[in-house]
């Protein structure tokens, strides 16, 4: 889509002899091509007894150094049979897309039994705190929460492919004022164009948090009153 875009653009330029639009044609053909060549390739992965492995990737998931599985999917909505699946991991993060050959809650699923009684590490103070909860109000009402330590990069392959399109772009546009003097714009559209591109390279999330809560009790809120009428 970007590549016929970018193509389409940059005919249409030529063709109306309106010339600024061939250089911005670059910009949807740099960041296509980077996503042909260096973004992410179909996803293949086997279910192993011990782990995940993924083909495209070369990489082996331990299920023992899983941290969260997310469905990516609006809270407020029923899952749909195929869905995005984020699984994050000790060294970083994948994301499984919607489309598989078995229904995604299933993989969901199975790979969320891996953390069901799985405890977070807490610092020790604060686990010295837990101890002391469970032991006035019992284990069953002490929750524990801690965030991930670490980058959290979501779809990195395609920021990457991005990002190197976006500073290509830059580095194109910045020699065009060279060849063109009184078109000095295109500086400034070439800075703009490399500050997006290296936000984009950097993208990532920090969450370092823990809390505890203790004397927990979960009770079924009554349904709301008929409304009156």
């Amino acid at each position: 889509m970007l590549l016929a875009s970018g193509a389409a653009l940059g005919a249409l330029g030529m063709a109306t002899g309106v010339s600024p639009l061939v250089p911005i044609a670059i910009a949807p053909l740099a960041v296509g091509a980077s996503l042909l060549l260096v973004g992410e390739r179909g996803f293949r992965a086997r279910f192993t007894a011990t782990g995940m492995e993924i083909a495209h990737l070369g990489q082996t998931i331990a299920y023992s150094t899983l941290l969260e599985v997310r469905p990516l999917v609006p809270a407020d909505r029923p899952r749909p049979d195929f869905f995005p699946i984020q699984v994050v991991h000790t060294r970083g993060t994948v994301v499984i897309p919607a489309r598989l050959t078995l229904s995604s809650e299933r993989v969901y699923a199975f790979l969320r039994g891996f953390l069901a009684d799985r405890r977070p590490t807490l610092p020790s103070a604060l686990d010295a705190y837990r101890v002391e909860q469970e032991a006035s109000f019992g284990p069953e009402k002490v929750w524990c929460y801690a965030g991930r330590g670490g980058r959290d990069r979501t779809h990195a392959r395609n920021l990457r492919a991005i990002a190197i399109g976006l500073l290509l772009t830059a580095a194109v546009w910045a020699v065009i004022p060279l060849r063109r003097t009184d078109e000095p714009g295109w500086w400034i559209a070439a800075g703009a164009s490399a500050l997006v591109g290296f936000a984009v390279a950097s993208h990532s999330q920090q969450a370092l948090n823990t809390v505890l809560f203790s004397n927990v009790s979960i009770e079924q809120t009554p349904p709301p009153a008929p409304a009156a009428r």
